[in-house]
């Protein structure tokens, strides 16, 4: 089930399978998965049995600063035309940030949009950078009670292809480094 606000995430608790939360900080997971936990056990369901994902927007580059460059523009989006998700920035404490973009958006068009977020909420919500960085922002969901980590690669290559195999092939633990 796809959630993100308390009562949806109680729902999630009580009678699915498992949810799926989109451009979450660990904060959000770790108060998502609270919710949760309560609502199946006060339904007497066991917590452990519902999966948590979580959608999590990645750059791969060995510079962090060009990795969060080619993340800002779908999060200027998200600020300027998704309320749920821009809800979701502010309570992430970038309120002022996610309202400059937002008017940005509208008076002076996309790019203008996205220089108004800071590298904090690109680094809050998203993993950007080299591999070993990629690998610890996993870890560290992991440790949030992410039981399914769903990177969602944003490329500066016209056919992301070459680069989605070089994330998984830098990431994933079943081919090494």
């Amino acid at each position: 089930m796809g959630a993100l606000n308390p009562k949806m995430l109680q729902l999630t608790g009580s009678l699915s399978d498992g949810v799926i939360l989109i451009r979450a900080t660990l904060d959000h997971v770790r108060s998502a998965n609270a919710l949760i936990t309560e609502a199946a056990e006060r339904a007497g369901r066991d917590p452990a049995a519902i999966d948590r994902a979580v959608l999590i927007p990645c750059a791969l580059n060995q510079d962090a600063g060009a990795a969060r460059e080619i993340l800002r523009p779908g999060f200027a989006l998200y600020a300027a035309r998704f309320p749920r998700y821009r809800e979701l920035m502010e309570r992430a404490g970038f309120s002022a940030e996610v309202s400059a973009a937002r008017a940005a958006w509208d008076d002076e068009g996309p790019a203008a949009a996205a220089a108004k977020l800071p590298d904090d909420l690109i680094d809050a919500m998203a993993l950007a950078g080299p591999a070993d960085r990629i690998r610890a922002g996993l870890a560290r969901y992991r440790e949030a009670g992410v039981t399914l980590p769903i990177l969602a690669l944003a490329s500066s290559q016209p056919s992301g292809v070459l680069e989605a195999q070089r994330l998984i092939d830098a990431v994933s633990p079943l081919t090494g480094d």
